[in-house]
Protein backbone atom coordinates (compact mmCIF):
# COMPACT_ATOMS: atom_id res chain seq x y z
CA UNK A 1 0.00 0.00 0.00
CA UNK A 2 0.97 3.71 -1.05
CA UNK A 3 0.22 6.07 1.87
CA UNK A 4 0.66 8.61 -0.14
CA UNK A 5 -2.26 7.75 -2.13
CA UNK A 6 -4.40 6.62 0.61
CA UNK A 7 -3.92 10.34 2.52
CA UNK A 8 -4.92 11.87 -0.88
CA UNK A 9 -8.10 9.86 -1.23
CA UNK A 10 -8.96 10.59 2.55
CA UNK A 11 -8.62 13.98 1.47
CA UNK A 12 -10.43 13.99 -1.50
CA UNK A 13 -13.03 11.78 -0.38
CA UNK A 14 -13.39 13.70 3.41
CA UNK A 15 -16.03 16.17 2.09
CA UNK A 16 -18.58 13.84 1.03
CA UNK A 17 -17.88 11.43 4.42
CA UNK A 18 -18.32 14.78 6.19
CA UNK A 19 -21.95 15.14 4.71
CA UNK A 20 -23.24 11.58 4.76
CA UNK A 21 -22.14 10.50 7.95
CA UNK A 22 -23.92 13.60 9.39
CA UNK A 23 -27.01 12.59 7.20
CA UNK A 24 -27.07 9.47 8.58
CA UNK A 25 -26.08 10.28 11.97
CA UNK A 26 -28.38 13.17 12.13
CA UNK A 27 -31.95 11.70 10.74
CA UNK A 28 -31.22 8.43 13.51
CA UNK A 29 -30.83 10.84 16.66
CA UNK A 30 -33.56 13.19 15.34
CA UNK A 31 -35.84 10.00 14.62
CA UNK A 32 -34.93 8.08 17.87
CA UNK A 33 -36.39 11.92 19.25
CA UNK A 34 -39.97 10.36 18.03
CA UNK A 35 -40.08 7.53 20.37
CA UNK A 36 -41.87 9.46 23.25
CA UNK A 37 -44.66 10.62 21.06
CA UNK A 38 -45.09 7.20 19.82
CA UNK A 39 -45.52 5.89 22.97
CA UNK A 40 -47.93 8.83 23.91
CA UNK A 41 -51.50 9.21 24.14
CA UNK A 42 -52.70 5.60 22.97
CA UNK A 43 -51.25 6.81 19.22
CA UNK A 44 -49.37 3.44 19.24
CA UNK A 45 -52.72 1.46 19.97
CA UNK A 46 -54.13 3.79 17.46
CA UNK A 47 -51.30 2.70 14.82
CA UNK A 48 -51.75 -0.83 15.48
CA UNK A 49 -55.76 -1.11 14.85
CA UNK A 50 -54.88 1.14 11.45
CA UNK A 51 -52.17 -1.62 10.41
CA UNK A 52 -54.74 -4.61 11.65
CA UNK A 53 -54.88 -5.36 8.17
CA UNK A 54 -52.69 -8.66 7.14
CA UNK A 55 -51.73 -7.16 3.84
CA UNK A 56 -50.63 -3.38 5.56
CA UNK A 57 -48.86 -5.95 8.42
CA UNK A 58 -46.88 -7.81 5.63
CA UNK A 59 -46.30 -4.38 3.62
CA UNK A 60 -43.65 -2.76 6.43
CA UNK A 61 -42.80 -5.98 7.23
CA UNK A 62 -41.20 -6.14 3.97
CA UNK A 63 -39.60 -2.59 5.10
CA UNK A 64 -38.38 -4.32 8.11
CA UNK A 65 -41.39 -2.46 9.88
CA UNK A 66 -43.54 -4.10 13.05
CA UNK A 67 -45.99 -2.20 14.32
CA UNK A 68 -45.69 -4.65 17.56
CA UNK A 69 -42.23 -3.74 18.25
CA UNK A 70 -42.40 -0.06 18.08
CA UNK A 71 -43.71 -0.26 22.70
CA UNK A 72 -40.00 -1.39 23.45
CA UNK A 73 -36.88 1.50 22.71
CA UNK A 74 -34.82 -1.51 20.61
CA UNK A 75 -38.04 -1.98 18.92
CA UNK A 76 -38.36 1.30 17.83
CA UNK A 77 -35.33 1.77 17.14
CA UNK A 78 -34.41 -1.34 14.49
CA UNK A 79 -38.13 -0.53 12.68
CA UNK A 80 -36.93 3.18 12.20
CA UNK A 81 -33.27 2.26 11.15
CA UNK A 82 -34.01 -0.27 9.02
CA UNK A 83 -36.63 2.19 6.71
CA UNK A 84 -34.15 4.60 6.42
CA UNK A 85 -30.76 4.79 7.75
CA UNK A 86 -29.32 1.27 6.58
CA UNK A 87 -30.28 2.70 3.42
CA UNK A 88 -28.81 5.95 3.31
CA UNK A 89 -25.24 3.95 4.86
CA UNK A 90 -25.67 1.55 1.45
CA UNK A 91 -26.32 4.67 -0.52
CA UNK A 92 -22.92 6.09 0.95
CA UNK A 93 -21.12 2.83 0.49
CA UNK A 94 -21.92 2.73 -3.30
CA UNK A 95 -20.70 6.35 -4.08
CA UNK A 96 -17.68 5.97 -2.24
CA UNK A 97 -16.75 2.72 -3.80
CA UNK A 98 -17.97 3.81 -7.21
CA UNK A 99 -15.88 6.97 -7.55
CA UNK A 100 -12.24 5.67 -5.93
CA UNK A 101 -11.25 4.32 -9.20
CA UNK A 102 -13.72 5.38 -12.17
CA UNK A 103 -12.69 8.95 -11.29
CA UNK A 104 -9.25 9.00 -11.93
CA UNK A 105 -10.78 8.61 -15.34
CA UNK A 106 -13.71 10.62 -15.42
CA UNK A 107 -11.11 13.86 -14.01
CA UNK A 108 -8.94 12.65 -16.30
CA UNK A 109 -6.17 12.12 -13.28
CA UNK A 110 -5.55 8.76 -14.75
CA UNK A 111 -2.51 9.28 -17.08
CA UNK A 112 -0.80 11.13 -13.97
CA UNK A 113 -1.39 8.14 -11.33
CA UNK A 114 -1.20 4.98 -14.00
CA UNK A 115 2.27 6.44 -15.54
CA UNK A 116 3.90 6.50 -12.19
CA UNK A 117 6.49 3.62 -10.81
CA UNK A 118 3.53 2.45 -8.60
CA UNK A 119 2.01 -0.94 -9.16
CA UNK A 120 -1.77 -1.29 -10.20
CA UNK A 121 -2.46 -3.53 -7.16
CA UNK A 122 -0.32 -0.62 -4.79
CA UNK A 123 -3.13 1.42 -6.18
CA UNK A 124 -6.05 -0.92 -5.64
CA UNK A 125 -4.80 -2.23 -2.32
CA UNK A 126 -4.72 1.80 -1.19
CA UNK A 127 -7.76 2.73 -2.34
CA UNK A 128 -9.86 -0.11 -1.19
CA UNK A 129 -8.41 0.60 2.78
CA UNK A 130 -9.62 4.37 2.22
CA UNK A 131 -13.18 2.87 1.53
CA UNK A 132 -12.56 0.38 4.65
CA UNK A 133 -11.25 3.34 6.50
CA UNK A 134 -14.61 5.63 5.79
CA UNK A 135 -16.81 2.42 6.51
CA UNK A 136 -15.46 1.80 9.21
CA UNK A 137 -15.79 5.46 10.87
CA UNK A 138 -18.88 5.52 9.98
CA UNK A 139 -19.78 2.64 11.87
CA UNK A 140 -18.73 3.53 14.75
CA UNK A 141 -20.28 6.68 14.70
CA UNK A 142 -23.62 5.36 14.23
CA UNK A 143 -22.90 3.32 17.21
CA UNK A 144 -21.89 5.86 19.12
CA UNK A 145 -25.25 8.23 17.84
CA UNK A 146 -27.22 5.47 18.49
CA UNK A 147 -26.32 5.28 22.53
CA UNK A 148 -26.70 9.13 23.02
CA UNK A 149 -30.67 8.47 21.52
CA UNK A 150 -30.53 5.81 23.39
CA UNK A 151 -30.02 7.61 26.83
CA UNK A 152 -32.08 10.30 25.79
CA UNK A 153 -35.39 9.41 25.66
CA UNK A 154 -34.88 6.28 27.15
CA UNK A 155 -36.83 7.68 30.33
CA UNK A 156 -40.03 6.76 28.13
CA UNK A 157 -39.15 3.14 27.60
CA UNK A 158 -40.32 0.44 29.59
CA UNK A 159 -37.60 -1.58 30.68
CA UNK A 160 -37.01 -5.17 29.34
CA UNK A 161 -34.99 -8.90 30.49
CA UNK A 162 -32.02 -9.27 29.45
CA UNK A 163 -30.16 -12.17 31.31
CA UNK A 164 -27.16 -13.63 30.71
CA UNK A 165 -25.66 -17.55 31.12
CA UNK A 166 -23.83 -16.33 34.27
CA UNK A 167 -26.79 -14.69 35.57
CA UNK A 168 -29.44 -17.33 35.25
CA UNK A 169 -26.61 -19.96 36.89
CA UNK A 170 -26.72 -17.91 39.65
CA UNK A 171 -30.47 -18.27 40.19
CA UNK A 172 -30.37 -21.29 39.86
CA UNK A 173 -27.41 -22.22 42.16
CA UNK A 174 -29.44 -19.98 44.54
CA UNK A 175 -32.84 -21.89 43.95
CA UNK A 176 -30.94 -25.22 45.17
CA UNK A 177 -29.79 -23.64 48.06
CA UNK A 178 -33.05 -22.14 49.17
CA UNK A 179 -35.49 -24.52 48.06
CA UNK A 180 -38.49 -23.77 49.93
CA UNK A 181 -38.65 -20.32 48.80
CA UNK A 182 -38.66 -20.73 45.34
CA UNK A 183 -42.70 -20.89 45.18
CA UNK A 184 -42.65 -16.58 47.72
CA UNK A 185 -39.73 -15.99 45.06
CA UNK A 186 -41.55 -16.52 41.48
CA UNK A 187 -45.06 -16.16 43.29
CA UNK A 188 -45.85 -20.16 42.11
CA UNK A 189 -49.72 -20.47 42.57
CA UNK A 190 -52.19 -23.54 42.13
CA UNK A 191 -52.30 -22.77 38.13
CA UNK A 192 -48.72 -22.25 37.65
CA UNK A 193 -47.63 -25.59 36.47
CA UNK A 194 -50.21 -25.81 33.58
CA UNK A 195 -48.01 -22.47 32.44
CA UNK A 196 -44.60 -23.43 32.96
CA UNK A 197 -45.12 -27.19 32.06
CA UNK A 198 -46.98 -26.86 28.44
CA UNK A 199 -45.02 -23.81 27.61
CA UNK A 200 -41.47 -25.89 28.04
CA UNK A 201 -43.50 -28.62 26.06
CA UNK A 202 -44.15 -25.89 23.64
CA UNK A 203 -40.03 -25.03 23.36
CA UNK A 204 -39.27 -28.74 22.81
CA UNK A 205 -41.69 -29.05 20.20
CA UNK A 206 -40.18 -26.17 18.32
CA UNK A 207 -37.00 -27.47 18.51
CA UNK A 208 -38.41 -31.01 16.77
CA UNK A 209 -40.08 -29.61 13.84
CA UNK A 210 -38.38 -32.23 11.24
CA UNK A 211 -39.15 -34.90 13.75
CA UNK A 212 -42.83 -33.91 13.96
CA UNK A 213 -42.69 -33.63 9.92
CA UNK A 214 -41.00 -37.33 9.63
CA UNK A 215 -44.12 -38.22 12.35
CA UNK A 216 -46.70 -36.57 9.77
CA UNK A 217 -47.96 -34.50 12.63
CA UNK A 218 -48.92 -30.98 11.56
CA UNK A 219 -46.67 -28.38 14.26
CA UNK A 220 -49.81 -26.02 14.04
CA UNK A 221 -52.61 -28.53 15.26
CA UNK A 222 -49.90 -29.69 17.94
CA UNK A 223 -49.34 -26.03 19.59
CA UNK A 224 -52.90 -25.35 18.88
CA UNK A 225 -53.52 -28.62 20.95
CA UNK A 226 -50.95 -27.19 23.83
CA UNK A 227 -52.44 -23.63 23.93
CA UNK A 228 -55.80 -25.74 24.41
CA UNK A 229 -54.81 -27.45 27.57
CA UNK A 230 -52.80 -24.43 29.06
CA UNK A 231 -56.71 -22.69 29.71
CA UNK A 232 -57.37 -26.11 31.68
CA UNK A 233 -55.39 -29.40 31.43
CA UNK A 234 -58.25 -30.72 33.34
CA UNK A 235 -60.81 -29.92 30.95
CA UNK A 236 -58.26 -31.10 27.92
CA UNK A 237 -58.13 -34.39 29.51
CA UNK A 238 -61.79 -35.05 29.72
CA UNK A 239 -62.57 -33.60 26.51
CA UNK A 240 -60.16 -36.14 24.82
CA UNK A 241 -61.25 -38.99 26.84
CA UNK A 242 -65.04 -37.71 26.38
CA UNK A 243 -64.67 -37.26 22.44
CA UNK A 244 -61.56 -39.29 21.12
CA UNK A 245 -62.95 -39.14 17.61
CA UNK A 246 -61.99 -35.08 17.51
CA UNK A 247 -58.55 -35.59 18.77
CA UNK A 248 -57.05 -39.21 16.62
CA UNK A 249 -56.93 -37.84 13.28
CA UNK A 250 -54.29 -34.91 14.44
CA UNK A 251 -52.13 -38.07 15.18
CA UNK A 252 -52.77 -39.99 12.34
CA UNK A 253 -55.29 -42.55 14.20
CA UNK A 254 -57.20 -44.69 12.72
CA UNK A 255 -60.97 -45.29 14.80
CA UNK A 256 -59.58 -49.40 15.55
CA UNK A 257 -56.35 -47.65 17.88
CA UNK A 258 -59.37 -45.69 19.39
CA UNK A 259 -58.98 -47.68 22.50
CA UNK A 260 -55.26 -47.82 22.42
CA UNK A 261 -55.33 -43.90 21.73
CA UNK A 262 -57.70 -43.66 24.86
CA UNK A 263 -55.37 -45.71 26.85
CA UNK A 264 -52.17 -43.56 26.03
CA UNK A 265 -54.39 -40.04 27.33
CA UNK A 266 -55.21 -41.84 30.23
CA UNK A 267 -51.48 -42.42 30.84
CA UNK A 268 -50.51 -38.78 30.35
CA UNK A 269 -53.00 -37.49 32.30
CA UNK A 270 -51.42 -39.77 35.12
CA UNK A 271 -48.19 -38.54 34.10
CA UNK A 272 -49.15 -34.77 34.00
CA UNK A 273 -50.65 -35.26 37.80
CA UNK A 274 -47.84 -36.90 38.87
CA UNK A 275 -45.89 -33.88 37.49
CA UNK A 276 -48.07 -31.82 39.11
CA UNK A 277 -47.60 -33.08 42.39
CA UNK A 278 -43.66 -33.19 42.55
CA UNK A 279 -43.65 -29.97 41.01
CA UNK A 280 -45.13 -28.18 44.24
CA UNK A 281 -43.20 -30.49 46.51
CA UNK A 282 -39.28 -30.57 44.84
CA UNK A 283 -37.91 -27.82 43.39
CA UNK A 284 -35.76 -30.15 40.54
CA UNK A 285 -38.90 -29.95 38.04
CA UNK A 286 -38.93 -25.92 38.48
CA UNK A 287 -35.47 -25.51 38.03
CA UNK A 288 -35.45 -27.81 34.53
CA UNK A 289 -38.40 -25.52 33.42
CA UNK A 290 -36.04 -21.77 34.79
CA UNK A 291 -33.23 -23.99 32.79
CA UNK A 292 -34.87 -23.56 29.74
CA UNK A 293 -37.08 -20.74 29.91
CA UNK A 294 -35.99 -18.29 32.72
CA UNK A 295 -38.31 -15.80 30.56
CA UNK A 296 -41.44 -16.90 32.04
CA UNK A 297 -40.45 -16.68 35.71
CA UNK A 298 -38.67 -13.47 35.32
CA UNK A 299 -41.34 -11.82 33.01
CA UNK A 300 -43.59 -11.35 35.94
CA UNK A 301 -41.49 -8.58 37.27
CA UNK A 302 -40.51 -6.45 34.21
CA UNK A 303 -43.00 -3.71 34.37
CA UNK A 304 -42.65 -2.54 37.91
CA UNK A 305 -38.88 -1.47 39.33
CA UNK A 306 -38.71 -2.64 42.71
CA UNK A 307 -41.34 -5.84 42.19
CA UNK A 308 -38.50 -8.71 42.22
CA UNK A 309 -36.84 -7.01 45.37
CA UNK A 310 -38.92 -9.95 47.75
CA UNK A 311 -37.58 -12.29 45.33
CA UNK A 312 -34.07 -10.86 45.93
CA UNK A 313 -34.21 -11.47 49.67
CA UNK A 314 -35.74 -15.03 50.18
CA UNK A 315 -33.02 -16.07 46.88
CA UNK A 316 -30.31 -14.31 48.50
CA UNK A 317 -29.56 -12.87 45.38
CA UNK A 318 -26.93 -9.67 44.62
CA UNK A 319 -28.88 -6.54 45.76
CA UNK A 320 -28.46 -4.94 42.22
CA UNK A 321 -29.78 -8.14 40.23
CA UNK A 322 -32.81 -7.07 39.24
CA UNK A 323 -31.21 -3.83 37.45
CA UNK A 324 -28.78 -6.30 35.73
CA UNK A 325 -31.78 -7.75 34.12
CA UNK A 326 -33.72 -5.48 33.40
CA UNK A 327 -32.82 -2.73 31.51
CA UNK A 328 -33.87 0.13 29.05
CA UNK A 329 -32.32 -1.40 25.90
CA UNK A 330 -29.03 -3.76 25.32
CA UNK A 331 -25.71 -2.40 24.27
CA UNK A 332 -24.66 -5.55 23.35
CA UNK A 333 -27.61 -6.32 21.14
CA UNK A 334 -27.16 -2.88 19.25
CA UNK A 335 -23.27 -3.54 18.88
CA UNK A 336 -24.74 -7.04 17.05
CA UNK A 337 -27.02 -5.13 14.61
CA UNK A 338 -24.11 -2.23 14.16
CA UNK A 339 -21.56 -4.94 13.30
CA UNK A 340 -23.64 -6.73 11.05
CA UNK A 341 -24.83 -3.05 9.68
CA UNK A 342 -20.91 -2.85 9.62
CA UNK A 343 -20.42 -6.09 7.23
CA UNK A 344 -23.42 -5.20 4.68
CA UNK A 345 -21.63 -1.96 4.19
CA UNK A 346 -18.39 -3.08 3.09
CA UNK A 347 -20.26 -5.65 1.34
CA UNK A 348 -22.29 -3.41 -1.02
CA UNK A 349 -18.70 -1.12 -1.43
CA UNK A 350 -17.05 -3.97 -2.44
CA UNK A 351 -19.74 -5.43 -5.24
CA UNK A 352 -20.24 -2.08 -6.68
CA UNK A 353 -16.04 -1.02 -6.76
CA UNK A 354 -16.25 -4.73 -8.86
CA UNK A 355 -18.76 -2.75 -10.58
CA UNK A 356 -17.25 0.38 -11.35
CA UNK A 357 -14.79 -1.32 -12.96
CA UNK A 358 -17.03 -3.19 -15.51
CA UNK A 359 -18.74 0.66 -16.65
CA UNK A 360 -17.29 1.48 -19.80
CA UNK A 361 -14.19 3.75 -19.68
CA UNK A 362 -14.68 7.39 -18.82
CA UNK A 363 -18.43 6.79 -17.72
CA UNK A 364 -20.20 7.53 -14.65
CA UNK A 365 -20.73 4.66 -12.12
CA UNK A 366 -23.22 6.89 -9.87
CA UNK A 367 -26.46 5.23 -11.62
CA UNK A 368 -25.28 1.67 -11.92
CA UNK A 369 -24.15 1.69 -8.39
CA UNK A 370 -27.51 3.63 -6.75
CA UNK A 371 -29.70 0.98 -9.25
CA UNK A 372 -27.43 -1.78 -7.77
CA UNK A 373 -28.15 -0.69 -4.09
CA UNK A 374 -32.21 -0.07 -4.97
CA UNK A 375 -32.43 -3.71 -6.01
CA UNK A 376 -31.01 -5.67 -3.22
CA UNK A 377 -32.89 -3.33 -1.28
CA UNK A 378 -36.29 -3.82 -3.12
CA UNK A 379 -35.46 -7.32 -3.47
CA UNK A 380 -35.32 -7.98 -0.31
CA UNK A 381 -38.70 -6.08 0.61
CA UNK A 382 -40.25 -7.50 -2.23
CA UNK A 383 -39.53 -11.62 -0.92
CA UNK A 384 -40.55 -10.61 2.10
CA UNK A 385 -43.52 -9.52 1.60
CA UNK A 386 -44.34 -12.25 -0.81
CA UNK A 387 -43.34 -14.74 1.73
CA UNK A 388 -46.58 -13.91 3.86
CA UNK A 389 -48.21 -15.56 0.65
CA UNK A 390 -45.51 -17.99 -0.30
CA UNK A 391 -42.70 -19.15 1.74
CA UNK A 392 -41.19 -20.22 -1.33
CA UNK A 393 -40.36 -16.39 -2.17
CA UNK A 394 -38.11 -15.87 0.44
CA UNK A 395 -35.48 -17.75 -1.63
CA UNK A 396 -35.27 -15.24 -3.86
CA UNK A 397 -34.32 -12.55 -1.40
CA UNK A 398 -31.10 -14.49 -0.56
CA UNK A 399 -29.59 -12.83 -3.67
CA UNK A 400 -29.80 -9.40 -1.62
CA UNK A 401 -27.55 -8.55 1.13
CA UNK A 402 -30.50 -6.98 3.26
CA UNK A 403 -31.48 -10.40 3.53
CA UNK A 404 -28.35 -11.66 4.84
CA UNK A 405 -28.77 -9.51 8.08
CA UNK A 406 -30.40 -10.10 10.86
CA UNK A 407 -32.39 -7.29 12.65
CA UNK A 408 -34.48 -9.18 15.40
CA UNK A 409 -33.07 -7.06 17.88
CA UNK A 410 -36.22 -7.56 20.21
CA UNK A 411 -34.93 -11.51 20.95
CA UNK A 412 -33.02 -11.70 24.40
CA UNK A 413 -31.25 -14.84 21.91
CA UNK A 414 -30.19 -12.01 19.47
CA UNK A 415 -26.15 -12.85 18.24
CA UNK A 416 -24.17 -13.14 15.45
CA UNK A 417 -24.74 -15.77 13.21
CA UNK A 418 -21.52 -17.68 11.46
CA UNK A 419 -22.84 -18.21 8.29
CA UNK A 420 -24.45 -15.39 8.07
CA UNK A 421 -20.76 -13.56 9.08
CA UNK A 422 -19.19 -16.06 6.46
CA UNK A 423 -21.83 -15.32 3.64
CA UNK A 424 -20.77 -11.32 3.90
CA UNK A 425 -16.90 -11.96 4.29
CA UNK A 426 -17.25 -14.63 1.02
CA UNK A 427 -18.72 -12.33 -1.36
CA UNK A 428 -17.27 -9.03 -0.01
CA UNK A 429 -13.35 -10.95 -0.59
CA UNK A 430 -14.74 -12.36 -4.11
CA UNK A 431 -15.67 -9.09 -5.38
CA UNK A 432 -12.68 -7.53 -3.84
CA UNK A 433 -10.92 -10.04 -5.95
CA UNK A 434 -12.74 -9.91 -8.99
CA UNK A 435 -12.40 -6.16 -9.09
CA UNK A 436 -8.35 -6.35 -8.53
CA UNK A 437 -8.04 -8.85 -11.24
CA UNK A 438 -10.41 -6.60 -13.66
CA UNK A 439 -7.86 -3.46 -12.48
CA UNK A 440 -4.82 -5.51 -13.35
CA UNK A 441 -6.42 -6.11 -17.27
CA UNK A 442 -8.39 -2.95 -17.40
CA UNK A 443 -7.64 -0.46 -20.46
CA UNK A 444 -7.39 2.80 -18.32
CA UNK A 445 -8.49 5.80 -20.74
CA UNK A 446 -6.27 8.39 -20.21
Amino acid sequence: MKFIIFRMEIKRNLKTFIIWSSAVCGMLFLGMLFYPVINADGLLTQMDALFENPMMKGLLGAFGADVSALGSLMGFYVTYNSIYNVLLGCIFASILAGNLLSREEADKTAEFLFTRPVSRNSIFISKTAVLFTYITFLSILFFIVSIIAFEAVKGDSPRRLEISDREKTLVIEQIKKYPENIYTAFNLTEDSFAEYSLTYASRLMKGSASELKEMNLDINEMNNLIEEAMESPEDFFKSALDNPEDYMPMFGIQPEGRDEFLQNVRGEQEEYQTMKDSFYTMPDLFIQFFDENPELALSQFETVPGSMLEAISVLDLPVDFEKDIFMKYSIRRLAVLCLYIYLLLLCIGCIVLFVSLLVNRGRSVLGPALGLVFFFYFLNSISALAAEFSPAAAVIGMVSPFTWMDSDITSASYRLSLPRVVTFLVVSSAALFGANRRLAIKDILV
